[in-house]
């Protein structure tokens, strides 16, 4: 994400396109938010970018989903939830994690 976020950049700069661009961790979560700045989310993008961030109107003309919203099994109650439904015969990907990620998705992209 830094190189494309460093290409787009230098693509705006030669076309004097005026729009802000920012990467994560330059700026606030609330100045990302703003409806005046537009953003490229680095790898570290935590889930809470996923939730709670609202632009309306023109401000927002592209989003760029670089990674599904999976959650991580390696969390404790996931990972029961997970064994728990492998015990009882279950998929554990198809019957919790994709429908969870689908919301989460659907969510993120303002469905």
């Amino acid at each position: 994400m830094r190189l494309a976020h460093e290409l787009l950049r230098e693509e705006f700069r030669r076309h004097a396109l005026g729009f802000p661009l920012m990467l994560q961790g330059e700026g606030s979560r609330s100045s990302c938010s703003s409806a005046s700045v537009g953003w490229v989310r680095g790898p570290a993008a935590s889930t809470s970018f996923w939730e709670g961030v609202d632009v309306r109107g023109d401000a927002l003309s592209l989003v760029v989903i670089d990674k599904l919203p999976f959650a991580p099994p390696t969390t404790r109650l996931l990972a029961a939830r997970l064994e728990a439904l492998e015990r009882e015969g279950g998929n554990p990907f198809l019957d919790y994690q994709l429908p969870h990620a689908v919301i989460s998705l659907k969510q993120g992209a303002g469905g």
